[in-house]
């Protein structure tokens, strides 16, 4: 895909909330829809569909299409003050934090430009479906 591809898509999504753009990724039909995260209306994200669905099992880091098109969020169970609590030593601190971190997969991004690097890093084929085709 060309940049200006991207840009049309990103413009699209912004302006016109519930917006489907439909393009084929290494075999898999996709679809971004801008939509709200949740009914105060004040946010929007985009929700991305895998052969028009989105599930459970989407949300599985095990499953393939997870890890190419899902949002990856990570966390750690404790806060920093927490863990500086438990140790003053970096090393100790930064293990702490690995040891503890877990992550987990939303089915909607926040940020355009971090679901355009994702998709271009996790995936080889990226094509636009014109809004005329099937």
């Amino acid at each position: 895909m060309t940049e200006k591809q991207w840009q049309d898509i990103k413009t699209k999504l912004a302006l016109y909330p519930g917006m489907i753009i439909r393009m084929k990724i290494d075999g898999y039909n996709v679809a971004l829809q801008s939509q709200y995260e949740n009914a105060d209306m004040m946010k929007l994200v985009i929700a991305v569909y895998v052969d028009d669905k989105m599930n459970a099992d989407l949300l599985n880091p095990e499953n393939q299409a997870c890890l190419k098109f899902m949002c990856p969020c990570k966390r750690c169970i404790f806060t920093r003050k927490q863990i500086t609590e438990f140790s003053r030593s970096k090393k100790k601190q930064k293990e702490l934090k690995d040891k503890y971190t877990h992550t987990y997969y939303l089915p909607y991004w926040s940020s355009f430009s971090r679901l355009k690097i994702h998709f271009i890093k996790n995936n080889t084929s990226i094509e636009l479906i014109e809004q005329g085709e099937k």
